[in-house]
């Protein structure tokens, strides 16, 4: 996977806003042809990001999705179950 030689796998993460506030910037970005999806998102709270996640690739099938270990990604199981993919860490 390191040469990026076939599309359908992601890399997904996000970026806090300053604080005190709740809202972050989810982005996507699939590995091969470095297209970026985002959307800010008004809380980092793993259901809502989750949700997203699968709203923006639900259409795309992906084969891969890497996150990273935060804890707004802790219900990845419902990205697997409902995009039909594999989540890595």
């Amino acid at each position: 996977m390191k040469k990026r030689e076939e599309y359908g796998h992601y890399e997904v993460d996000t970026i806090w806003s300053k604080r005190p506030s709740t809202a972050c910037l989810l982005t996507i970005i699939e590995r091969k042809t470095r297209f970026l999806y985002a959307r800010r998102l008004n809380t980092r709270q793993s259901d809502v990001v989750c949700d997203a996640i699968v709203d923006i690739l639900q259409h795309l099938s992906p084969k891969t999705i890497t996150l990273d270990q935060g804890k707004e990604f802790s219900l990845y199981e419902i990205i697997e179950d409902k995009l039909l993919c594999d989540v890595y860490f």
